[in-house]
């Protein structure tokens, strides 16, 4: 059975700084790795209503990000 995974997940809404400031860069085996920040807004508003929907926290602002666990714990040790 296939498993659906939310792993990474961030926008914002401004078009000006926002992006520069907030764009998920990573650095792996020397390699640089960009992840633009941007979301459509109508799936903003869909998951947000998926949240709703599964009784889940969520709220739609202007700059959102999410790490996932086991790649902040492959930092620490890239990093020692």
């Amino acid at each position: 059975m296939t498993k659906d995974v939310l792993y990474h997940f961030s926008f914002s809404k401004d078009k000006d700084d926002l992006v520069a400031l907030f764009n998920d860069v990573k650095i792996c085996a020397g390699q640089r790795f960009e992840f633009p920040t941007e979301l459509d807004d109508n799936l903003a508003k869909q998951l947000n209503g998926i949240c709703s929907q599964l009784n889940l926290s969520s709220v739609i602002g202007r700059t959102m990000r999410c790490n996932d666990f086991y790649e902040g714990n492959l930092y620490k040790i890239l990093l020692n």
